[in-house]
């Protein structure tokens, strides 16, 4: 959000006040919900707002990260995922285009990435220190279970109204998370950290309301 105002590369000094100003503000304003006691705000953001939020944000996060793995300089402010990765395609394609024959070396970079991790565990045994591996994997499909279904049990008529009343729950608190999520989570990815902060908080608050007025 701070490139936004100034862009660390032209003004790092002016960028890093900025950013120790914005820590100030955020020390102020926990410490004044704490003496406030406002924690009960916090009651109002459901938990699958908070997920959607934040896995937007790290999504954000990570794609912000291409500009230094890939070497792309005068990166762009916007934090979309739409303008990013126009960016980031705009900035690499040309140099794949002049660079056809070392195509090979991604073709076998995660092959040789595999082969040389086994490689290190197998010499270090590092499996006998923590670290876990695939080690033998079965062939074939799992065995069937269907026959395991016994329609002849006595409780059968309690256990279709008790799955009946899971799935009218499940569906309603279902439907209700997945919009609080998707709203944080693509308000994020597709807008701003802003937007989606916004959105998880008028989809969180609306949930919260609806229920007290039931």
């Amino acid at each position: 959000m701070m490139e936004k105002l100034v862009d660390p590369a032209t003004d790092p000094v002016g960028y890093t006040k900025l950013i120790l100003l914005a820590t100030l503000f955020a020390g102020i304003f926990q410490t004044s919900f704490g003496l406030l006691r406002l924690g009960f705000l916090v009651d109002f953001l459901s938990h699958a707002a908070i997920v959607g939020f934040v896995a937007g944000a790290a999504i954000v996060i990570g794609l912000q990260q291409l500009k230094g793995l890939l070497g792309i300089t005068n990166f762009l402010t916007k934090t979309d995922i739409v303008s990013v990765m126009k960016a980031v395609w705009e900035a690499v394609h040309n140099p794949g285009k002049r660079k056809k024959k070392l195509f090979w070396l991604a073709s076998i970079s995660p092959l040789v990435s595999v082969v040389v991790s086994t490689l290190i565990v197998f010499i270090t045994r590092a499996d006998k220190n923590g670290v876990k591996i695939v080690k033998h994997v079965k062939g074939g499909l799992n065995p069937r279970s269907i026959h395991q279904l016994d329609f002849n049990n006595p409780y059968i008529g309690e256990v279709a109204k008790i799955g009946l009343v899971v799935a009218v729950v499940a569906l309603t608190v279902d439907k209700i998370d997945f919009l609080a999520c998707a709203g944080a989570f693509f308000g994020v990815l597709f807008a701003s950290v802003e937007i989606g902060l916004l959105a998880a908080v008028i989809i969180a608050t609306s949930i919260s309301a609806h229920s007290l007025l039931k």
